[in-house]
């Protein structure tokens, strides 16, 4: 369950109560053309029952989104982790297969390059003694 559903649940849960609120207080109305003493108190305790729930429902939306987006969080670093382990493997797997046919890695020719530089320097050297003698 993504975040957009959670919030598009609690969204639903805290319409129903707005509705069932509604209804209450239609029939409140209702009461209170009947009994208006009674009724107005039936209605005041309906407000003040609607008023509390409200504050519960926003409550537990915030606690319900935080969580989810929390666990959306620890999904995608887990999700991170998991191609990095395979981009790994893979390139082990292209590094062993390389290293099969005989053709050297990026590795293999920087360290051919040094030696080669290493032995153009010794032959330099080398020149410059013969020349020299």
């Amino acid at each position: 369950m993504n975040t957009n559903q959670v919030k598009e649940s609690a969204k639903n849960i805290y319409l129903a109560g707005m509705g069932a609120v509604s209804m209450a207080q239609e029939e409140a109305v209702k009461v209170y053309s009947k009994s208006s003493k009674e009724s107005q108190k039936f209605y005041n305790q309906l407000i003040k029952e609607g008023k509390k729930f409200e504050k519960k429902s926003k409550k537990s939306v915030n606690e319900t989104t935080e969580l989810a987006e929390k666990k959306v969080k620890g999904l995608k670093a887990y999700a991170n982790e998991q191609v990095e382990k395979i981009e790994r493997m893979f390139e082990a797997r292209v590094e062993n297969a390389l290293h099969k046919l005989d053709i050297p890695t990026g590795e293999d020719m920087d360290k051919l390059s040094k030696k080669i530089d290493a032995l153009t320097k010794e032959i330099k050297k080398l020149e410059k003694i013969e020349t020299s003698a």
